[in-house]
């Protein structure tokens, strides 16, 4: 799929869809090319108070030329990833609430 994000815009393939379960993609293709490879795996498991967890774990390898200033890229990833985690539980709220 393609997938608009804020700041970029990613060609992500499917390597695993587990329906309610698990949903896993490694981006084929970015338009701002900050690694050389990358995965995303999220795992969704019951919690016993009826809600459900959600494991979402990133892995990517910077390209060379990041490695000087990765601990700044490593941010940049980090305020990404929470803010969507962040729309996605507001979704969730909105519409299951």
């Amino acid at each position: 799929r393609r997938a608009k994000l804020s700041t970029a815009t990613a060609l992500e393939h499917f390597i695993a869809w587990d329906r309610g379960q698990r949903l896993s993609f490694r981006v084929a293709a970015a338009s701002l090319p900050l690694a050389k490879a990358m995965v995303e795996d999220m795992r969704l498991a019951p919690l016993p108070d009826g809600g459900t967890r959600l494991s979402y774990h990133v892995f990517y390898t910077p390209r060379l030329w990041l490695y000087l200033i990765h601990p700044l890229v490593r941010l940049f990833y980090s305020r990404i990833f929470s803010q969507s985690l962040q729309q996605l539980k507001q979704y969730i709220l909105q519409k299951y609430a």
